[in-house]
């Protein structure tokens, strides 16, 4: 898994915050419940050795503790379990062997010029590996969280959309992190502990230096690649199927959540950009059972109107023609960036029989009067910025938002298997 996790939730719940002695704060955050958090919080601290010091020129925040906090909407603590699952998924957590618990800590306000400087977190409670920050919808600029570990460094910026948008923020408690200044507004923040549970080994960062070195490795020779032999692009096949409609960086589980995450960081700092799309796989033949014929294959249908075989998979005896397409392509955040992307899959697919594998399984589509089968899966796109900037792409074909939002460029045969206080 990952060492850092990032997501916005634009639909998230208000957790429509109490606070003793201030009452219900309204969201998005006001200047004036701003000011009144400030007259009741106290200038959160840092750890020096063995000392808790406030030293403003370290640390520049202000804070209350959870017992002066509640959440009055039942609504908020589903959604925290839901966020607290896929924070597990990509930094690559077993919920069922260490049942994560989520511990509100603090309750963090940021003004103009509020920072941290570097530091890694210790651990505040029994059991603690990771940190959890959600930003609750407060107009503010700056205040990135830059995070590095084994070589890695990548920077989260919530402020764009900070308005309207509840954004959440994680990583392992040994991650070097730093919180860059606010350069206006208030900034609205709950701190807490994931705090592993069970008698078995507590999660922590897997030893990933070897593999980063690898797909770092993998990443460079491409990019640097003179002769302009290597594709422009490549399509990598996921595990997991996921609705087309809900095709997101949030939505992939398991390994596939866990590879993207990593591959993020790195395509971040290498300048390729990323997008998960679907491909498309139409196969078109005629039926492998006698009871079909040379005159059709598909699914559903017989000579009998009455059979009860509407569920019935027939395979593929002869195949005439096959074809692949790359359809819906979206950012990690699902936006749409296009319908159709033209690809070379002999050349660009990953693995390289990728129309084959597509055919192993079922398909998700029959047709009987057609001859046809479809089958549609997600998969990742990945292409360097300076073959774009180069012109061997055009820009209109990889205008993607941002730089990158996943990748995959390795093939089956080549992947690898003192305190301070938070934020």
């Amino acid at each position: 898994g990952s060492f850092a996790f990032h997501h916005s939730y634009p639909k998230a719940p208000n957790p429509t915050l109490y606070l003793d002695g201030l009452g219900h704060i309204g969201l998005p955050l006001s200047i004036r419940d701003a000011e009144a958090i400030k007259s009741k919080a106290n200038q959160a601290p840092f750890g020096m050795g063995e000392r808790t010091v406030v030293d403003k020129s370290v640390r520049d925040t202000w804070e209350l503790d959870a017992s002066q906090v509640r959440f009055d909407n039942p609504a908020w603590d589903p959604f925290l379990k839901r966020v607290v699952q896929e924070i597990c998924t990509t930094l690559g957590v077993n919920i069922a062997a260490s049942e994560p618990r989520c511990e509100l800590y603090k309750l963090l306000l940021y003004e103009t010029s509020s920072h941290f400087l570097p530091h890694v977190d210790t651990e505040k409670a029994d059991g603690m590996f990771a940190t959890i920050v959600v930003v609750l919808p407060s107009k503010f600029k700056g205040g990135s969280l830059h995070v590095s570990h084994g070589g890695l460094n990548t920077f989260y910026d919530c402020s764009p959309k900070s308005l309207t948008e509840t954004n959440v923020l994680a990583w392992y408690t040994d991650v070097m992190h730093e919180v860059k200044p606010i350069t206006s507004g208030w900034r609205l923040a709950l701190s807490f502990n994931l705090v592993h549970t069970t008698t078995s080994l507590r999660p922590a960062l897997s030893g990933q230096t070897e593999l980063v070195g690898r797909m770092r490795h993998v990443l460079l020779s491409w990019k640097q690649d003179l002769d302009g032999d290597a594709p422009l692009k490549l399509i990598y096949l996921l595990e997991h199927k996921y609705p087309q409609a809900n095709l997101r960086g949030s939505a992939l589980k398991g390994r596939d959540a866990q590879i993207v995450a990593l591959l993020d960081l790195l395509a971040k700092q290498l300048d390729f950009r990323l997008g998960l799309a679907n491909v498309v796989c139409r196969v078109s033949g005629y039926a492998d059972d006698p009871g079909y014929g040379r005159g059709g294959w598909g699914r559903g249908y017989s000579s009998d109107e009455d059979a009860d075989e509407t569920d019935e998979y027939v395979g593929m005896g002869e195949v005439e023609d096959t074809s692949l397409s790359i359809e819906n392509m979206v950012d990690l955040e699902g936006t749409l960036i296009r319908k159709h992307l033209d690809f070379a899959f002999e050349t660009e697919g990953m693995p390289e029989d990728l129309d084959e594998v597509l055919q192993e399984g079922t398909y998700d589509e029959q047709e009987y009067e057609g001859y046809l089968g479809n089958v549609c899966r997600p998969v990742i796109i990945i292409c360097g910025a300076d073959r774009v900037h180069r012109g061997l792409v055009p820009w209109s074909d990889v205008r993607w938002p941002e730089f990158l939002f996943e990748s995959s460029l390795i093939a089956h045969d080549n992947m690898v298997q003192g305190t301070a206080g938070p934020f």
